[in-house]
């Protein structure tokens, strides 16, 4: 099309220049020849200066067009790298087919149009020829400028050809790279518009286009000539010495950097271009410090090349004394150019890209790094203020994190406020050469983010803000996953492995603009803006949605889900272990807070529960006050001090279960934490299985689970979420156990379930209640040594089993069988009042002289005997459904009375009834005895039933003493004769034998179970001096009673006896 135009256009000039010679030829003449042959000759000049003048024109237009086609190339070659780059993540998006055959058929279209106008370009390339092969000798050079323009036509011929074979076969690309494409395709067509509009404008004015304006030609001291050029517009001179001048910059500081030579301007090629090159021209204009500009940054213009491969030291007065070559094949788009400075340039060098990477300074001719002491996120800042990234979010790095530097070390201990514009006005310690005290492995190093994290406790998490358009806007959370968060930690340079994302507004809602929807990352991008997304400002939310991601510098590893594992720390950019050294559950708390499970119980794993871990030991000896959200915070070591192995590798357990209102950490109501609120669990069917799964998910396994219902622990508040729990025993959790739906319940708080997580238990009993006693320690179950055992002893074991309403009874020597193992504690001495048995005074822990057939027991029964002085004998109570009551005297006998006192340690051939007047009446519940009901020690309250109020009183509850059922007869010389003594109150004792007769002694014989008829009384310790005390005397029986305490006495204890008065019996 534009050869078209251009023959056409110089054909019709030449048709008019022959017409008008033919006009004259034949018009009237004085001398006709002469006139003729002037008249020609002027003609042919004419043409000979159009043809010139055309041929000038157009080859001002070729090189244009070359620029042109140039600046094609190079977007060509930006389009292919990124293709090459998408073609490298075609296996990471499957997601996106069905869009992508819509979308090929627009670029199958958009390529079809650039190849038409290939065709077209093909045309004209004919239409050339037939134009040099008229005027070969006039156009040479122009033939060789259109080969180079052929080859370029065809280099893009076969790109698109490229491209759309590529495309064919990308069915994992996505909306928004077909988007990028299709612009990319469009920006193509209107270059390819463009230099057809150019090439075709043949009424271009040469005259109005001319390369010098007199009037502003001037001469410097050295001769070489100051000007502005008028080319157009947009190309100015900012700065001009000695031959040397600064073209087309954006201010007078800085430019595209020519050369007066040979009486003319040429440019530099931008290879080896570096600092030392733009400080000599920058010196040469008066500024200190230069920085190099390169690949045509000021503007591509058709001048000759006059340096090449400028190797400056940057010492030199001149650019012209600069080492160099001549240029030879250097294209115009690498030209060199420069911005002068008056501070010394920086530069980031080892990153991904010219964003970040290690700091380095260029003072006295050389560059040099920056020590890391002192180094901060505020010194960063500046470094990224100077290299033009002043809105970006900058973070600082030490430790040579990109790599080890090499010369000398510049700065050390900088204190920059984040406002300068120059590094060295940053106040410092120390300059100049600090290898000495500082090496290359504490290289400072700097990022300069697009991206920032806005609003959490520190720089590792919070919203997500990206910077376009000048200004920072927000990501909507639609589709956003840890994915999109791994990647944007990644992009950070923080731990992405563990990151974690989050939603709604998490950190805050920000304001502005929000620039992403429906971000989409595979997971391997280095930048979200990589990952598929809805479009640059495209979006339907609002703050509310703002996402925002946690880059966490710690993570679980190894265990069934992600709120358990192996603790890993990422310290010095390598994922390291704790080593268990003090490690404990306020430390597994801290870690779970940090890892976002703010509400749940930590529970802490030792010796590599989870596995051993690999590489670096960071922390040892960590201890945690509870309240740190970083377990960096913690006391510790010291970073990578320890004296540990991998097989004492620490862990965690983060559990949504906690236990309220228990006077430890072992027992509480249990609540469970549902739907983002702690919520209690209702106790329908909540028994030891429940129990069990509780404690064992909360670190307490192989403990005795104890199930407490009726809000054991107090009622609790809120919703009351999960019911109706059935566990085996064998879940991880009691979320993972089968239960009614989650819901609000119909319960009550009154009904909250509760759990106690004991280090103590009875075994070999008939039920929960009684059995050997056996305590946890050191991860292990022991018994306890009978030595000094009691009922006090016996009372905290009931209290701390949740018995402790009961009656406790002290078992000795191995009562409820032999245990086996460790006997963990002897001569344990309890006052009571302890809350746990481990509370208690003992010899120590595993200290003992006994053996497993001295094994201690408990039983914790539901009966006692009140209003007595003594313990042994007072009002029968039970205690039932909650409460103590009395039981009234019908159809009991001494059988029955026999059994209660035997369940409450007593002689299983104790007991007697007593008259209830010596003990008062009871009030609360009135119990009656079954019909025909024998009752047992493994069920005495079985045998009882309500009774009617209204019906029954208190003044016929039964009163009984197992105290007195315990008599012996000593030092006889058969089992039917000796002195008479009496246990009471856990102790033997005499009867005085004052007043003491047969009568008497038919009661003694009688209770025994030995003849009676002719039983005979003995006075005056006739069967010798016992021990102890004189419990009865002035006894006064009628004969007839069953017991000796039925019979009348001045009382307990009280006499006036000596010990040649102890009374006796001989029972025949």
């Amino acid at each position: 099309m534009m050869g078209y135009r251009f023959l056409q256009c110089f054909m019709f000039l030449r048709v008019q220049t022959l017409l008008l010679g033919n006009s004259l030829l034949t018009g009237n003449s004085i001398s006709p020849q002469n006139r003729t042959l002037g008249n020609n000759q002027r003609i042919l000049s004419d043409i000979l200066n159009q043809e010139s003048l055309l041929r000038f024109s157009m080859i001002q237009k070729m090189q244009i067009f070359t620029m042109d086609i140039i600046e094609i190339k190079r977007n060509n070659n930006l389009l292919m790298s990124k293709l090459d780059t998408l073609t490298k993540e075609q296996a990471a998006a499957n997601k996106r087919n069905s869009v992508l055959e819509k979308e090929n058929e627009k670029l199958s279209q958009q390529v079809s149009a650039i190849q038409e106008e290939v065709i077209t370009l093909n045309n004209t390339e004919k239409n050339w020829k037939i134009y040099s092969g008229t005027h070969d000798g006039e156009i040479t050079d122009l033939q060789n400028i259109y080969g180079d323009l052929r080859k370029d036509i065809g280099q893009i011929k076969q790109s698109l050809t490229d491209m759309n074979q590529r495309l064919d076969s990308w069915n994992t690309s996505n909306m928004h790279f077909l988007s990028d494409q299709e612009k990319e395709l469009d920006n193509i067509h209107s270059k390819f518009n463009t230099v057809l509009r150019r090439v075709g404008r043949l009424d271009y004015k040469i005259k109005d286009r001319g390369e010098f304006r007199n009037s502003s030609q001037n001469l410097n001291e050295t001769g070489h000539p100051v000007f502005y050029e008028e080319l157009d517009s947009q190309w100015d001179v900012s700065i001009s010495k000695d031959g040397v001048r600064l073209v087309n910059g954006a201010s007078w500081m800085e430019g595209r950097v020519e050369i007066y030579k040979n009486g003319q301007w040429g440019t530099i090629c931008n290879d080896n271009w570096n600092t030392e090159d733009a400080s000599v021209v920058c010196k040469m204009m008066g500024f200190p410090y230069g920085k190099p500009k390169v690949f045509g940054h000021y503007g591509i213009y058709m001048r000759p090349m006059v340096m090449e491969n400028v190797l400056c030291h940057g010492s030199e007065l001149s650019i012209r004394d600069c080492p160099h070559s001549t240029p030879s094949s250097c294209p115009s788009s690498q030209t060199a150019g420069v911005i002068c400075i008056n501070y010394p340039p920086v530069q980031l060098t080892g990153g991904r890209s010219e964003t970040e990477g290690r700091v380095e300074v260029y003072v006295g001719n050389q560059w040099g790094t920056v020590c890391d002491e002192g180094w901060d996120d505020i010194d960063a800042q500046v470094v990224c203020r100077i290299l033009g990234f002043e809105d970006y979010y900058a973070a600082a790095f030490g430790g040579g994190y990109f790599g080890r530097g090499n010369g000398p070390i510049f700065l050390s201990n900088l204190t920059c406020n984040g406002t300068e514009s120059d590094i060295m006005t940053c106040s410092l310690n120390s300059t100049i050469n600090l290898g000495d005290v500082c090496g290359h492995e504490n290289d400072a190093g700097v990022s300069c983010f697009p991206i920032r994290l806005v609003n959490g406790r520190d720089k590792t998490e919070g919203r997500v803000e990206i910077f376009r358009n000048n200004e920072w806007g927000t990501v909507c959370d639609d589709g956003w996953d840890d994915e999109d968060a791994g990647v944007v930690c990644r992009s950070l340079r923080l731990p992405s492995s563990n990151a974690v994302h989050r939603s709604s507004a998490y950190f805050g809602k920000g304001n502005g603009q929000i620039w992403l929807d429906n971000v989409n990352c595979v997971g391997i991008e280095d930048d979200i803006m990589n990952c598929s997304h809805g479009g640059i400002g495209n979006h339907n939310c609002s703050h509310g949605k703002d996402a925002g991601v946690s880059c966490l510098p710690i993570r679980l590893v190894g265990g069934h889900d992600k709120t358990e594992g192996r603790v890993e720390v990422f310290i010095n950019n390598e994922w390291g272990t704790i080593c268990d050294d003090e490690w404990d559950n306020q430390d597994a708390q801290v870690v779970c807070r940090h890892l976002g499970f703010s509400g749940y119980t930590g529970v802490v794993r030792s010796s590599a529960t989870f596995g051993q871990g690999t590489g670096s030991i960071w922390l040892d000896n960590v201890r945690c006050g509870g309240g740190e959200n970083n377990i960096l915070k913690c006391r510790h070591s010291g970073v990578g001090t320890n004296d540990c192995h991998h097989s004492e590798d620490a862990g965690v357990r983060c559990v949504p279960v906690r236990l309220m209102g228990g006077s430890s950490g072992r027992e509480g109501r249990v609540e469970v934490y549902i739907n983002n609120q702690w919520s209690t669990v209702s106790d329908t069917n909540w028994d030891q299985n429940e129990a069990q799964v509780v404690c064992e998910s909360l670190g307490y396994s192989g403990y005795n689970a104890v199930a407490r219902r009726s809000a054991y622990f107090g009622e609790g508040s809120g919703d009351i979420l999960l019911d109706k729990v059935q566990c085996t025993g064998k879940e991880r959790d009691l979320l993972a156990c089968r239960h009614g739906d989650v819901n609000k319940s119909s319960s009550s708080h009154s009904n909250d379930a509760g759990v106690s997580c004991l280090s103590i238990r009875l075994v070999g009993g008939r039920n929960l209640m009684e059995g050997r006693v056996e305590v946890f320690m050191r991860n292990t179950w022991g018994t306890i040594c009978d030595t000094d055992w009691s009922n006090q002893d016996a009372k905290v074991v009931c209290s701390t089993l949740g018995y402790g309403r009961l009656t406790p009874v002290a078992h000795h020597a191995s009562h409820f069988g032999k245990g086996s193992g460790q006997i963990w504690l002897d001569n344990v001495d309890c006052h009571g009042n302890d809350t746990d048995i481990l509370n208690c005074r003992h010899r120590g822990v595993g200290v003992h002289n006994c053996q497993h057939s001295k094994d201690a027991g408990v039983s914790c029964v539901p009966i006692r005997l009140a209003g007595g002085s003594f313990n042994d004998s007072g009002r029968l109570e039970v205690y039932m459904e909650g409460e103590w009551g009395t039981i009234y005297n019908r159809n009991w006998n001494d059988i029955d009375t026999a059994v209660i006192c035997s369940s409450l340690g007593y002689s299983e051939n104790s007991g007697s009834i007593l008259n209830i007047s010596l003990f008062g009446q009871g009030n609360g519940r009135i119990w009656l005895k079954k019909v025909d009901c024998i009752i047992s020690e493994e069920d005495v309250i079985g045998c009882l039933q309500k009774s009617d109020l209204h019906n029954f009183s208190h003044d016929n509850d039964i009163a009984i003493t197992c105290g007195p059922g315990q008599i012996r007869l000593m030092n006889g010389r058969n089992d039917y004769e000796g002195r008479v003594e009496v246990f009471i109150n856990n102790e033997w004792g005499t009867v005085c034998d004052d007043v003491w007769d047969s009568k008497h002694a038919r009661v003694v014989c009688r209770s025994l179970g030995l003849p009676s008829g002719n039983a005979v009384a003995r006075n005056g310790s006739y069967f010798g001096i016992g021990g102890g005390k004189f419990w009865l005397d002035n006894v006064i029986c009628i004969g007839s009673e069953v017991h000796l305490l039925n019979c009348g006495h001045n009382g307990i204890g009280i006499h006036n006896c000596g010990t040649s008065e102890q009374a006796g019996v001989i029972c025949r």
